[in-house]
């Protein structure tokens, strides 16, 4: 009998291990991101046309380049009584306003059997609000830069 079984979503981990500064020098912030309501991890690639008359009107193709994203959200939490937001929420925030070096950090994705992908990535907060019946979304996506790797 297999041991193979579905995995729920929400028992999978993603950390901000450490951001860089401006000069490239890691700052830690071994930070999990565990307020989160979803999270979608996808792959992309651009293709080279390497077609010619002889395919016969059949497209052909390479791969030059691929890339993840991921996209995340969760609900906005703020302590009102510290006049504060989770560290969690703000370190992707600071990142998301980062140029150069200091746009990108460190992330590790771990699933529960402690499989992880780990890669640099930017940040894009991409929406924060709600309805009038709702309590405040956030969502962001992460976009890789360089490789990732796989534990």
């Amino acid at each position: 009998m297999s041991s193979y079984y579905e995995i729920p979503a929400h028992d999978w981990t993603l950390e901000l291990d450490h951001v860089l500064d401006s000069d490239g020098e890691q700052v830690a912030k071994n930070l999990l991101l565990d307020d989160l309501d979803s999270f979608e991890f996808s792959g992309s690639k651009k293709d080279a046309d390497t077609g010619t008359f002889d395919d016969a009107g059949r497209d052909s193709h390479m791969v030059m380049t691929r890339g993840n994203s991921m996209k995340i959200a969760g609900k906005y939490n703020e302590d009102t009584v510290l006049n504060s937001v989770r560290a969690s929420w703000n370190a992707l925030d600071d990142l998301a306003q980062g140029i150069g070096r200091a746009s990108l950090g460190s992330f590790i994705l771990t699933s529960p059997a402690g499989k992880t992908r780990t890669f640099y990535a930017s940040v894009v907060m991409d929406n924060l609000g709600g309805g009038r019946d709702d309590v405040t979304l956030w969502g962001a996506t992460l976009t890789s830069s360089g490789a990732m790797t796989k534990a």
